[in-house]
């Protein structure tokens, strides 16, 4: 009997709530202090505002929400992820730094995590299971 696979990757671990969240590298672009945000009337729900970055509106969406997490405090980075070709720019509350995971293939997952994951810790400290954000289900949460 097997067990399931594993494969390095490394990520963006991220603050959202009480929990942590490991946002795959390959798909985040930039990460930024949270700048100065217009609210929008009538927003779409867990949208923070929009601000302009480079001359590029860019919508700012509240990562707690989209994930169903109960934040801990208001946001205090964003991190802009490049998903199917599309931008999306998540407000987080705190940025836990680079880590390379284990990634297990199979596991228990819900809508905005594709699998469950290990952190692999520096030395040899235990490893801790870590969800990893599905980009692609949430770009498809906060529509076109």
């Amino acid at each position: 009997m097997t067990g399931p696979a594993h494969r390095p990757a490394k990520g963006l671990l991220v603050g959202v709530g009480e929990e942590v969240v490991l946002l795959p590298l390959p798909v985040v672009t930039e990460v930024m202090d949270l700048p100065h945000l217009t609210l929008l009337p009538h927003a779409a729900e867990h949208l923070l505002g929009v601000t302009a970055v480079r001359g590029t509106v860019l919508p700012v969406w509240d990562a707690a929400g989209l994930l169903g997490i109960r934040p801990a405090g208001p946001a205090q980075a964003v991190v802009r992820l490049l998903v199917a070709g599309s931008g999306l720019a998540l407000g987080v509350e705190r940025l836990d730094g680079l880590r390379t995971i284990v990634e297990e293939v199979e596991g228990p997952t819900t809508w905005w995590s594709t699998s469950a994951a290990l952190l692999r810790a520096d030395g040899p400290q235990a490893a801790a299971p870590v969800p990893v954000l599905d980009s692609g289900a949430l770009l498809q949460r906060v529509g076109p």
